[in-house]
């Protein structure tokens, strides 16, 4: 595990500062050092530690603050002068902003590691207590999917009035709001997938997904990739021209794309690229890559097959 993050962590800082400096593999990686040795220790060890970690990030608007933050005014320069460098630069006047960019950005992973490293235990307690399994739990995870589907959407409404139970909310409160709508919304939509997957008829539905999350490391980056020609100077240069509804269109298709050239990947190669490099370095070898039942096809003698192994991609 120590090498598997090691490698995601390196991954990450070539992602974060060559290609888009959102990363979010090198806060992942960071954060997975910190939880591994909880994952050693006792259920209510794992509870209490992911209660506070999240505690502590939904009281930070109320909390004496640790980080400081630029004013609108230093933000409202910064953005102008992204949508000129990323707009209308060249690769290395981009690359260059993106670089200088990071210092800004590092407060903001500084301000959401509590409710990362509380996420990453909070998963990792929902497995060892079999949660999201729905076998004796199917009416439990149906309550769970309508109750969090219905608070996240208050949530969200919320975070866009910026009032709650009547109260104001400033940017930071909006914020907290917003960030704990997307997680309850996330956790409702998980719950509902895991009970429709349990069925014959709900599994077709939801199947679609199951290569895209397969492939979610190859994914991530190819988007990045991809977003990156269509946005930057160097591409298209679209930064900042698209209207919200354009934006939306634009990752409706690119989604849909790679869900097509998952499930094909897939049907093929057991491993997305990414994944099998990821593999293959935390192992300390190439790893086969056939998919399983290209495998059986040709190690299978009544369908012509060859009983020899194929040999890795």
């Amino acid at each position: 595990m120590v090498r598997r993050l090691a490698i995601l962590l390196a991954i990450g800082v070539v992602h974060l500062f060559l290609i888009w400096n959102g990363d979010i593999l090198t806060e992942y990686a960071i954060v997975g050092f910190a939880a591994l040795p909880f994952l050693y220790g006792p259920r209510w060890l794992l509870a209490a530690a992911s209660a506070l970690s999240l505690g502590l990030f939904i009281a930070s608007p109320v909390l004496p603050p640790t980080i400081s933050f630029p004013d609108g005014a230093w933000i409202a320069h910064h953005v102008e002068r992204a949508r000129q460098a990323y707009g209308a630069g060249s690769f290395t006047e981009i690359l260059a902003f993106r670089v200088d960019e990071v210092r800004y950005i590092a407060p903001l992973h500084v301000y959401v590691l509590p409710r990362t490293f509380g996420l990453f235990l909070l998963g990792a307690l929902a497995w060892r207590t079999a949660f999201f399994r729905p076998a004796g739990s199917r009416r439990l995870l149906l309550v769970t999917a309508g109750f969090m589907l219905a608070i996240g959407a208050w949530m969200t409404i919320a975070a866009a009035r910026g009032e709650a139970f009547g109260w104001p909310l400033n940017w930071q409160g909006r914020g907290i709001c917003q960030s704990l709508a997307q997680l309850v919304l996330a956790a409702g939509y998980g719950a509902a997938i895991v009970v429709l997957a349990d069925h014959a008829r709900g599994r077709k539905l939801v199947a679609w997904a199951g290569p895209l999350g397969r492939m979610a490391f190859t994914n991530y980056m190819t988007q990045s990739i991809i977003l990156s020609l269509i946005f930057y100077g160097f591409g298209f240069a679209l930064f900042g021209r698209l209207s919200l509804p354009q934006s939306l269109a634009v990752a409706a298709v690119i989604y849909a794309a790679q869900a097509a050239f998952s499930a094909w990947w897939l049907g093929r190669f057991r491993f997305g690229p990414i994944e099998w490099l990821w593999r293959s370095l935390m192992y300390g070898e190439l790893q086969r890559v056939p998919a399983i039942a290209h495998h059986r096809r040709r190690s299978n003698p009544r369908r012509g097959g060859s009983p020899e192994p194929p040999a890795g991609a």
